[in-house]
């Protein structure tokens, strides 16, 4: 009898846990999913995104973001921290992969199809599971979304926005991170306007609003190119300095 009740108590709760997901949500999120994921280029213009850690620390970024076929793409982030400005960029142009600080980019051969798993991880959970990626590729795991919900309408701007919730999970460095996320959609077009991001387990709050997420839209020229390493100019020759005692010639 305890083994019935036990299964009886499983089913009940794997139930519960099927009728929790709002199909209506599932269905948009999965819409504007599908669209990002086939557009021939992915562009998420001017985001700016604002993060709060379990310290109160704050961080302020802003990012420019292209993706396209061929395991292209290019991340340009702006942040800062306390203060202190930094800058990073990664440029991948199908076979190779630049990565640079602030200094001079560094290139290695870049994994293949890393452009789309990053593409991935940008459209479900935004720009923190994208740049987890960069350290250590080969770690990441896109665990996929569940646990979908539909929210009162909201707005961002003065656009009309449906707002669905969701978690998405991944795998990163060794990590299993459950991230939940709060999308805003445009109601008339489905593009993505902003996104509220919150790790629970490190107490990370992140939001994200862009000015726009394009689709297959034109990439200007040098995009997806890695600039050329610059090389340092050789130092002027001195003369040599006369012996201590010796004046120097007139």
């Amino acid at each position: 009898m305890y083994r019935v009740l036990v299964s009886v108590t499983a089913l009940c709760l794997a139930s519960s846990f099927a009728l929790a997901e709002d199909p209506a949500a599932q269905e948009l999120y999965k819409k504007v999913s599908d669209a990002a994921l086939a557009a021939k280029t992915l562009h998420f213009k001017e985001a700016k995104t604002s993060a709060v850690d379990k310290s109160g620390q704050k961080f302020e970024m802003g990012s420019e973001v292209w993706f396209a076929g061929d395991n292209q793409f290019s991340l340009k982030i702006q942040m800062e921290v306390g203060g202190n400005k930094q800058e990073m960029q990664a440029i991948c142009d199908g076979t190779m992969l630049g990565l640079s600080e602030g200094g001079p980019m560094e290139q290695k051969e870049a994994p293949k199809e890393l452009s789309a798993t990053i593409r991935g991880a940008m459209v479900a959970g935004g720009l923190m599971p994208a740049m987890s990626i960069m350290g250590e590729p080969d770690k990441f795991k896109n665990g996929g979304t569940s646990d979908f919900k539909a929210l009162a309408e909201g707005k961002v701007g003065d656009r009309a926005a449906t707002v669905i919730e969701y978690t998405f999970h991944f795998t990163s460095g060794g990590d299993e991170v459950a991230l939940g996320v709060k999308l805003y959609v445009d109601k008339d077009t489905l593009a993505i306007l902003k996104r509220e991001a919150t790790q629970e387990k490190e107490g990370l709050q992140i939001t994200e609003e862009y000015a726009a997420v394009e689709l297959n839209a034109a990439a200007p020229d040098g995009t997806f190119t890695i600039p050329a390493a610059v090389e340092p100019e050789p130092e002027a020759e001195k003369d040599p300095e006369p012996p201590a005692g010796e004046a120097e010639p007139k």
